[in-house]
């Protein structure tokens, strides 16, 4: 018993300077990327380049990412412990504004970060919000989905169409294998339509078409709700839709593969105005 006290009483000594050996955190030089878990639909971008000049980018989905801002950072507003890394940005038209990021790395992954973001005015809190970032290597996933889509957001600005039920181009969130992830639902009607995912921290992009023929409008009106069959051999091949309001859609789809589901997901959408 003797031994065992005079041990836990070296290791309560020694753990100080275990600790004081430790290095302090380091924001990993790259691009990182990732949905809001708690307030509006955003998508966030932080970017560390290795001559100390950074930033963070907010990306608007309601604007299919045509609206957004950029918060500049140097190296001088960051500053880490041995757990978390803070980063303090002043507004440069008024001192008693700010934001303030608290990123810590995930447990166990070290291609992602927990990022708690919160405004203050006068110093006191007045907003806050969380978010995981992933690290995405080449282009983010926003530039992706713009380059896609390209097409598609100037033809609604140049014809201006004017769509009822679900019909025109939607964009989205779903919680997917734990995350926050971007989708996209582009219904035309008479041409071919698709149902789009795409990862965040990935390049990957998965596409799932289907016609008119496909949408199916189950007709009891006290449980209306649209069914669509996609071509797509094992992700996303029916989806079940529940129309909220003109410019919000609640559903799920479902993955089958020779008759056996692998996987459901449920997401929101939210339609593109022109």
């Amino acid at each position: 018993m003797k031994y065992i006290f005079l041990s836990l009483m070296f290791m309560a000594l020694l753990s100080p300077w275990v600790l004081a050996e430790q290095k302090p955190l380091k924001l990993e030089t790259g691009l990182w990327e990732g949905i809001s878990d708690s307030v509006g639909l955003d998508y966030h971008l932080l970017q560390i380049n290795e001559g100390g000049e950074h930033a963070f980018f907010t990306a608007n989905f309601s604007s299919a990412f045509r609206d957004g801002k950029r918060i500049p950072f140097t190296n001088n507003d960051i500053v880490c412990t041995q757990s978390e890394c803070t980063v303090t940005v002043t507004s440069p038209k008024n001192n008693k504004r700010a934001l303030r990021f608290i990123i810590v790395p995930a447990l166990g992954n070290t291609d992602s970060l927990h990022v708690l973001e919160t405004a203050f005015s006068y110093e006191k809190p007045v907003l806050s919000q969380s978010y995981q970032l992933e690290k995405k290597n080449g282009p983010s996933t926003v530039r992706e989905f713009i380059n896609l889509y390209s097409n598609t957001l100037k033809l609604m600005q140049s014809e201006r169409p004017d769509y009822d039920g679900i019909n025109g181009f939607w964009i989205g969130v779903a919680d997917y294998h734990n995350k926050k992830q971007l989708i996209a639902l582009n219904v035309q009607p008479g041409e071919s339509s698709e149902f789009v995912y795409f990862a965040n921290g990935s390049d990957v992009v998965i596409k799932s078409t289907f016609n008119s023929d496909d949408i199916i409008l189950n007709s009891d009106k006290d449980n209306p709700f649209i069914t669509i069959k996609t071509s797509h051999p094992t992700f996303a091949n029916q989806i079940v839709l529940h129309q909220q309001n003109k410019n919000m859609i609640s559903g799920h789809w479902y993955s089958y593969h020779k008759g056996q589901a692998l996987e459901t997901a449920s997401f929101q959408l939210y339609r593109v105005e022109r």
